[in-house]
């Protein structure tokens, strides 16, 4: 169970799934496992519109563009770590 505070610009919707065996025994399918390529399309585009409001819906709690500066350089820094993977 969780709850979630209100927000004027969200609207969550929650469902459940059952599974009948572990997600481990079932492959991957193929569209999947190509999304995962470092050079991979991505399947949908953000245009500007879309990323105001995003960024409205996290300013509405507080968030402040500086303070994830560190997540964008930590996965800058993993980008490149597997980059150099063999």
């Amino acid at each position: 169970m969780f709850t979630v505070d209100p927000h004027p610009l969200l609207d969550p919707v929650v469902f459940t799934a059952t599974i009948p065996s572990p997600l481990s025994a079932s492959p991957s399918p193929e569209w999947l496992v190509a999304l995962l390529k470092l050079d991979a399309r991505a399947p949908l585009r953000a245009d500007d519109a879309v990323r105001g409001l995003g960024r409205d819906l996290l300013r509405h709690g507080g968030y402040k563009q500086q303070t994830f500066t560190w997540y964008r350089e930590l996965l800058e820094k993993l980008g490149a770590a597997v980059e150099r993977q063999p």
